[in-house]
């Protein structure tokens, strides 16, 4: 929050508010008189229109309308705009506030006035920038990015210090996609955990997140109430991304419940050795931790003294007076009201991602979304399917940018497979022959027998034959493949039939469709075996994913999924035998014939009553020029139309008195003495 006296707090709280605008466009000064009511606007934000990200280098913009300003037609471009807002305080004077340092860049004449859109100094570092920083602190580089581009820098050294990483030697990486100086204060103030603005005298500031509350508003004070969100926004982990290899680092507090934020592909983040760029990166994490603001949309009364990153207490109506709000965009607009929006994420919406799923978003933030990607994947150990049974043996996960993507599957699966052979051959089952003494059977008991067995052997030598034919004919078996995208399975199943043991190649390839952008999803490739066994070797499933702005990763991130298969059961084995009979019958209620009687005195119990009218006076409040309050008027230049609107009298009638003069009638209009608050008179009708 800008520096300001107590008494002009205090005018912030008052329901009557009184100010003015005055400034300078190049060298002629300006007033409100000079301003097209209600065009005078100015609007910026630290961070983006979602979430909070550090290292945010957004322009301020300044929307305005100047009527009667001595510039001729093709002179605006180029001038600086100094404008200062001033709040009328207790003892009648203006305290003023800088509004900051814009540079006009377009200028259209109209009826109305020169329409004009100026930006503020950061605006003035979108140059090329043709120089790799190496080996300076970040005050160091901030000074050589100055020297540079004239733009000088708020913030000193021992401010720097106090940053994260404000004491570290950085350097830039030759490789990167920094292309303008802007791009590297960026990513300067992302390395030193801030965002960085223009302030009000047009220096460059870099700001880090903190918890000193600048203000408390209740809801007097605000316009709409407000919207408060019902989380806090806060963060745990952070994503960078390696540019040498095209991978992520990822790195989280112990308990890593909150949002991630990704940093990208930071240049400063990727020279040195591994250990210094984990410290590096825990100290941003270190930063962010001061992140613990509910997000909302608050307009209060036009009064411009707050500033991006400032921490606000709301109190009272739908506030939570214990919670913390940081204001990270404003609108201004002059005369009608101060805008202020904190905006964050949920971060329970986060806590479900795996470490791989939030590698891979930030991968996927640094991906173009414009190029095609592919990206192969492969199985490290062997895979084994059993006849009838459905094994997954591929789990490819990948990411999408930030617009939707057509994603193809290609894969080639070299298979070994053994197919099943049944023999046949089945029982023989000999017909019993009766003996009637087993000491002595008679010839015609022994020739039944015999006669039996003659069968027996006669079917057994069938049997045979038919398994020699199954054997010099073997069965076929199939292989069904089956995908799930996102655990949903995919009613698509492609059938290949093998008549021969061996290795087989299955080729592979289905069309995922499209999908939505900035989400992980998980592709998984089942395949059931029937009438035979299926063996992969490691390195013998090779798949390729293929879309526009995509991101995977093959790194296993710890995650570990199992299933297990149950069996068929009986429940009357566990549970036994339940038996169950229902029977009816006709009750006939018989009243018991009890009663009683109370009586008791009803004042002894609530003692007298008293009542009373009470007649009071409703107040109603109006809004005078975008000021609330309760508004003092007369009624003899005020009044109100069919609309209960205010609107001003237009007709005054005066009557003149005879006065005294020498030759002639002399009749005396006091116009002044009948209205006294009238300071100029323009037109009179006779």
């Amino acid at each position: 929050m800008y520096a300001v006296s107590e008494q002009y707090k205090a005018a912030m709280k008052q329901p009557v508010q009184r100010f003015r605008m005055t400034g300078t466009i190049g060298d002629h000064p300006f007033t409100d008189d000079n301003i097209l009511a209600g065009s005078f606007s100015i609007t910026n934000q630290c961070t983006g229109n979602d979430e909070i990200t550090i290292g945010q280098v957004y322009v301020g913009e300044l929307d305005v309308t100047f009527m009667n300003i001595p510039i001729s037609r093709y002179g605006w471009k180029g001038l600086e705009i100094r404008p200062v807002f001033g709040m009328k305080i207790a003892d009648g004077t203006y305290e003023d506030v800088p509004l900051g340092v814009f540079t006009v860049e377009t200028a259209e004449w109209t009826a109305s006035g020169a329409v004009i859109k100026a930006y503020d100094h950061m605006a003035l570092l979108d140059k090329n920038c043709n120089k790799v920083i190496t080996e300076v602190t970040p005050y160091q580089c901030a000074q050589a990015i100055a020297e540079a581009t004239g733009v000088n820098f708020a913030n000193t050294e021992k401010e720097f210090e106090s940053f994260a990483n404000g004491t570290t030697m950085i350097s830039e990486t030759t490789t990167n996609d920094v292309e303008t100086w802007r791009d590297l204060v960026s990513w300067l103030a992302q390395t030193i955990g801030c965002f960085a603005t223009a302030d009000r005298e047009g220096n460059i500031v870099f700001r880090s997140f903190n918890q000193t509350v600048v203000d408390t508003i209740d809801d007097a004070h605000r316009f709409t109430g407000g919207s408060f969100s019902d989380y806090v926004t806060r963060y745990t982990g952070l994503s960078v991304v390696n540019m040498e290899d095209s991978t992520t680092s990822y790195y989280a507090e112990d308990e890593d419940d909150g949002l991630t934020m990704n940093l990208g592909s930071n240049p400063f983040l990727q020279y040195g050795v591994a250990a210094t760029k984990e410290e590096m990166a825990k100290a941003i994490l270190t930063a962010i931790q001061q992140i613990r603001y509910v997000p909302f949309t608050c307009r209060a009364i036009g009064n411009p003294a707050y500033d991006l990153g400032d921490v606000l207490v709301f109190q009272n109506g739908l506030a939570d007076g214990d919670a913390l709000y940081c204001i990270t965009k404003f609108t201004f607009k002059y005369n009608q009201y101060f805008e202020m929006v904190g905006v964050g994420k949920d971060p329970s919406l986060a806590s479900a991602r795996s470490k791989t799923d939030k590698n891979l978003v930030g991968l996927a933030s640094n991906t173009d979304e414009n190029q095609l990607v592919h990206y192969r994947f492969t199985n490290t150990q062997v895979v084994e399917v059993g006849d009838g049974k459905r094994v997954p043996v591929a789990s490819i996960r990948f990411a999408t940018a930030t617009k939707a993507s057509e994603v193809s599957l290609w894969a080639e699966l070299l298979l070994d497979t053994k197919l099943s052979t049944t023999h046949a051959i089945g029982s023989t089952t000999l017909k019993d022959v009766t003996i009637a003494d087993y000491s002595a059977p008679t010839p015609a008991e022994l020739q039944s027998e015999i006669k039996e067995l003659q069968t027996g052997v006669s079917a057994l030598d069938e049997r045979m034959t038919s398994a020699e034919t199954e054997l010099a004919s073997p069965s076929r078996m199939t292989v069904t493949v089956s995908y799930t995208l996102a655990g949903d399975e995919i009613d698509y199943h492609p059938v290949e039939t093998y008549d021969v043991s061996g290795k087989h190649i299955l080729s592979l390839h289905y069309y995922i469709g499209d999908v939505k952008a900035n989400t992980v999803y998980l592709f998984v490739i089942f395949l059931t075996a029937a009438g035979g066994a299926l063996y992969l070797d490691t390195n013998c499933i090779n798949a390729v994913i293929e879309g526009m702005g995509l991101a995977g990763t093959g790194k296993w991130d710890g995650t570990i999924n199992a299933e297990e298969e149950f069996i068929g059961f009986s429940m009357g084995s566990v549970i036994g035998q339940l038996t169950d009979e229902a029977k009816t019958a006709l009750l006939t209620p018989v009243p018991t014939g009890a009663s009683d009687a109370i009586s008791f005195d009803m004042a002894s119990v609530l003692g007298s009553f008293t009542d009373s009218t009470n007649i009071g006076i409703v107040v109603r409040y109006f809004i005078l020029s975008d000021t609330e309050g309760k508004p003092d008027y007369s009624s003899t230049y005020i009044t109100t139309n069919s609309d209960d609107a205010f609107a001003l009298q237009t007709q005054f009638n005066v009557e003149s008195n005879p006065g005294t003069v020498d030759t002639g009638q002399l009749d005396v209009l006091e116009i002044y003495s009948a209205y006294p608050e009238i300071e100029t008179l323009e037109e009179v009708s006779l």
